[in-house]
């Protein structure tokens, strides 16, 4: 996750890989609204939007064929195609699908950020890092803040995720849902298993 230095050694990983880091307590500070704060998870998409916006500001106000208008022009085709690669269409659909599935209301994707308890909080990182959909995605605890309707939700998610999921977790039930490798570590040694956790203490014994 790069957030402590290396001791020794080194860390390889391609450069398309992206690493998402869920702690046990993520607090979630400032007082943008809770969705406007969730959608944030797709700063490219954004920014898409304002350059798409610019160019549309350009292309009413400038004389049409001057230079700023032909550049307005090609902007525009460039920026509407990679919106279309990106779905921005269903990005609003996503945002409000992992919103419900962890507890919150439509009443409230306008709340401010800071009215929601620490808990919230923690399902409001949540909601970001799985709509990032990181390459590596590591969890600590995912499921200390969530009721058991919004854990199993979580787990049929996970159960799809694209990505490499690393998890510490005490839900040995939740575990055994979405896991199918098994890292022990014993007396200074690392032993793996290819197995979900009731197979991984079947094997060691």
């Amino acid at each position: 996750a790069g957030e402590e230095q290396l001791d020794s050694g080194c860390i390889i990983k391609p450069r398309y890989a992206t690493v998402g880091y869920l702690p046990q307590e993520a607090i979630v500070a400032g007082s943008r609204p809770l969705y406007d704060e969730v959608e944030s998870a797709f700063a490219d998409v954004l920014e898409l939007r304002r350059e798409r916006d610019e160019a549309d500001e350009i292309l009413r106000s400038a004389p049409v064929g001057s230079p700023e208008y032909s550049d307005a022009i090609f902007t525009m085709g460039e920026v509407v195609r990679k919106l279309e690669d990106a779905e921005e269409s269903k990005l609003r659909s996503r945002v409000e699908t992992v919103l419900h599935g962890l507890g919150f209301k439509p009443s409230d994707m306008g709340r401010p950020c800071s009215e929601f308890s620490g808990g919230w909080q923690m399902r409001i990182a949540l909601a970001k890092l799985l709509l990032k959909e990181p390459s590596l995605l590591m969890l600590d605890e995912p499921t200390n803040h969530l009721d058991e309707g919004m854990i199993n939700w979580l787990e049929e998610y996970l159960k799809g995720y694209k990505g490499v999921l690393v998890m510490v977790t005490h839900d040995r039930y939740f575990l055994d849902k979405v896991s199918n490798r098994i890292l022990e570590i014993s007396r200074g040694n690392m032993y793996g298993y290819d197995s979900n956790y009731s197979r991984f203490l079947e094997l060691k014994a």
